[in-house]
């Protein structure tokens, strides 16, 4: 069934530190974990969308910028990447990204708000939360915890388990139903990143020829 932020946190345990709106300043010097939600209300999954509201302007500066591929072709069109990443979209959730920071929270949050797509720092991961055109409705809700990485690794495997079985059917990576812009998940007991079958690729813009960038 669908899951709210204090659904997951109940499963750790932790308690929740704070909520605030999407661009706000996170009151927190301790190292932990930062859920991005639709849902103001950390007990609901409440402010769900049909669909994901892709800005395609923002689509477009990013392909520019980076060249993005699909599938290997070069020069997609703006359309068809936005439709893909949309084809990542849960209908049903209102979690849109699980994050963890062995730094000051306050720090690694400022550090995804201030994160402009193509850039490899300094919040490269959940990047794809970048394209949307609601951003200013979204909350940020935080906890605190010693063991940010296993919490984080956790969390996100409760969420898999927790998506509806029509939901992950209609999923382009049924098999990977990770939170919207999560991209990957790292097993630490195997040391090893299992990551979204997504084509999308040249995410990050390469500095020099000789520069390769893995999409995470």
């Amino acid at each position: 069934m669908p899951t709210s932020v204090l659904d997951l946190l109940e499963t750790v345990p932790i308690d929740l530190a704070g909520s605030v709106r999407w661009n706000y300043p996170v009151e927190s010097n301790e190292c932990g974990i930062y859920i991005v939600s639709l849902s103001k209300n950390p007990s609901e999954n409440s402010g769900i969308l049909k669909s994901a509201p892709i800005n395609i302007e923002i689509v477009k500066q990013w392909s520019q910028v980076c060249g993005l591929k699909l599938d290997n072709t070069s020069n997609p069109s703006v359309k068809a990447i936005a439709q893909r990443i949309s084809e990542f979209w849960l209908p049903d959730e209102s979690i849109l990204y699980i994050g963890q920071t062995s730094r000051p929270l306050s720090i690694r949050v400022d550090e995804y708000y201030k994160h402009e797509l193509g850039d490899s720092s300094p919040h490269s991961g959940g990047r794809w939360l970048k394209t949307l055109s609601n951003l200013r409705s979204i909350w940020v809700h935080y906890a605190e915890t010693p063991t940010p990485e296993k919490v984080e690794e956790q969390l996100i495997e409760t969420f898999v388990n927790g998506v509806s079985s029509i939901t992950k059917t209609n999923l382009r990576d049924s098999i990977h139903p990770f939170p919207f812009a999560n991209l990957e998940l790292y097993k630490r007991m195997e040391r090893r990143k299992i990551r979204k079958r997504h084509g999308i690729g040249n995410q990050i813009k390469k500095l020099s020829s000789k520069y390769e960038f893995i999409e995470r």
